[in-house]
């Protein structure tokens, strides 16, 4: 009778726990999408390193892993979830304290205790020690959910460096393919420039004999005058990039390393329809 009633208490105590145990739902999500065919290997599976194939290009985003200030904060905030579970799981052990002090004091026998006999030592001091032991039982439960909380916040905190680490690679491969895309149409626009001159020279020429007129050198001028221009502006847009790359590499402004030139590049497939859906979970 007596085990039969203790079954039924503790039955009872753990009917009452804080709130329902975790259970991820189970979704099923179609193979693939309505109509599409998946056929190959997928994109997906291409490491972002061995994607482009740049030394200098995976030189610049490494640097960026391992200097860029965001992605540090995110480091730092999983090191702390996981610092707040450590102290919150803590909870579910004794907690053992202690203290010790020593009070010492000396008191004057020339004053006012005229009664004190003279040479009488007023010396005192004294030792105080003393520990507690407590235990929270965690009857109801209410500190096993703080901890499955901290560990879903500590996973979380993860979850989201992980994520800061995908927009900082495609961050410095997009800014980087900006670059060199700068830096093609200066070589564009310097070879615009030498093309006006000697459309220009060419020009000058045909006027001197009689074949010309002066508007069409004005013409030429202009056309110079353009492609010129349009040097200043591509220079420009190349060091605001630089910047900007300087800045997700934690670096001061300054000259970027270039790579393979835009042209040498093999354009990657297009991902195509159709795909598994577990390429979402990634």
């Amino acid at each position: 009778m007596r085990r039969a009633f203790a079954f039924l208490c503790l039955a009872g105590l753990t009917g009452c726990a804080v709130g329902p145990n975790y259970k991820r739902p189970v979704v099923t999500p179609p193979p693939q999408f309505r109509g599409g065919e998946a056929s190959g290997a997928s994109i997906a599976e291409t490491k972002w390193f061995d994607l482009f194939k740049d030394d200098k290009l995976t030189e610049t985003v490494n640097l960026a892993l391992a200097q860029n200030y965001d992605l540090q904060i995110a480091a730092s905030r999983v090191l702390e979830a996981r610092a707040q579970l450590g102290i919150t799981r803590a909870d579910l052990f004794p907690h053992i304290s202690g203290t010790a002090a020593f009070t010492a004091s000396r008191g004057s026998s020339i004053g006012s205790f005229n009664f004190i006999p003279s040479g009488t030592n007023l010396d005192v001091s004294y030792t105080q020690a003393g520990f507690s032991l407590g235990w929270e039982l965690d009857v109801w439960g209410r500190i096993r959910r703080l901890t499955e909380s901290a560990r879903a916040q500590y996973f979380g905190t993860e979850e989201a460096r992980r994520g800061v680490i995908t927009t900082l690679v495609s961050d410095v491969t997009s800014t980087y393919f900006e670059l060199r895309e700068a830096d093609l149409e200066l070589e564009i626009a310097k070879r615009t420039r030498d093309t006006a001159e000697h459309s220009l020279n060419l020009t000058t020429v045909r006027r001197q004999g009689g074949l010309a007129s002066s508007l069409d050198v004005r013409q030429a001028e202009q056309f110079l005058y353009t492609a010129t221009s349009q040097i200043a502006a591509d220079e420009r847009q190349i060091e605001q990039t630089e910047n900007a790359l300087s800045l997700l590499t934690a670096r001061n402004p300054g000259p970027i390393p270039r790579g393979r030139a835009l042209t040498d590049y093999v354009v990657p497939p297009e991902i195509p329809a159709g795909l598994p859906s577990t390429l979402l979970e990634r």
